[in-house]
């Protein structure tokens, strides 16, 4: 059974959790038959489940796990890193099921990451590991990321930094699905904004590469598949493949949409460093690759 509710951030989001409390009561389940529940954070979070600092949910040091259990009477309740749980689903029942270690990219209200290394999620010393959505792509952005800090990827290759991007360009629009259609529908401005975006992106993978020897880097979100979509409709004979520079050209890996819960995939080529290798720029353009399709 899926569902969802608004989330409502007002208040510095005192309300979110409540909310959640109020919806799970509202199912028809005994709470004596419930082992646990399960919450996934936009942020980083402490092993003893508390949020440290969630700015997209206008959360500063929340207890999350403790406070949702108190709400449920008890129930247990663990948190995690929204990315990270996404990125041990993909490797439990998606495309990264085959896969010893793995770097899950999440692209939509923002940019998250999720790294599992030889079958372990690593969180970090302070649950903030892979967060690749706030390493720095443009050091020469004026404007703050919600972060505080400048340049982020989130403020390019997020739904929010596409369309930041493209009101810039003086398009008016709302939403990345906007921007994604326009471009399929060949406005130059709207294509330029998400070849920027795809821009970053690369720049970003390609930097993670090197740090990491993964066996794939998979794409995930709304985001993500608007982004591949319509770069392919600006050259409908090509598909998406990551470059990261000439002294890569032999250093192969596979990027993957991201498909856990869904029924279909999309298997990308790619390139990245299994260590020892300087990246040059990376890019996410049309290059002419195979398409395969994955069931």
């Amino acid at each position: 059974h899926r569902s969802s509710i608004l989330t409502d951030t007002s208040e510095q989001g005192k309300n979110i959790l409540p909310q959640i409390a109020h919806w799970i009561r509202r199912q028809d389940v005994p709470f004596r038959e419930i082992a646990g529940v399960g919450l996934g954070v936009p942020g980083p979070v402490r092993p003893d489940g508390t949020v440290n600092r969630c700015v997209n949910l206008g959360w500063g040091v929340v207890p999350a796990a403790a406070e949702l259990s108190r709400l449920l009477d008890g129930v247990p309740v663990r948190v995690a890193n929204d990315a990270n749980a996404a990125a041990l689903g993909e490797r439990w029942l998606g495309a990264g099921r085959n896969m010893d270690s793995l770097l899950l990219v999440t692209l939509g209200t923002g940019v998250g990451g999720g790294l599992v290394l030889h079958g372990e999620m690593m969180t970090g010393a302070h649950g903030s590991a892979g967060e690749i959505g706030h390493m720095t792509v443009n050091p020469g952005e004026t404007q703050l990321c919600s972060c505080g800090k400048r340049g982020c990827l989130e403020q390019y290759a997020s739904a929010g930094g596409i369309v930041r991007l493209a009101q810039a360009a003086g398009l008016r629009v709302e939403s990345a699905k906007d921007v994604s259609d326009l471009a399929a529908w060949g406005n130059e401005r709207a294509q330029g904004a998400l070849k920027k975006a795809g821009r970053l992106l690369g720049l970003a993978l390609s930097n993670a590469a090197c740090l990491v020897d993964v066996d794939g880097i998979l794409l995930g979100g709304g985001v993500a598949a608007a982004v591949v979509e319509a770069i392919s409709h600006i050259d409908p004979d090509r598909e998406v493949k990551i470059e990261y520079g000439d002294g890569l050209r032999e250093c192969r890996r596979m990027l993957m949409m991201a498909k856990a819960g869904k029924r279909n995939g999309y298997l990308l080529e790619g390139m990245a460093c299994p260590g020892g290798c300087v990246a040059g720029a990376g890019t996410i353009t049309p290059v002419p690759v195979s398409y395969t399709h994955l069931t």
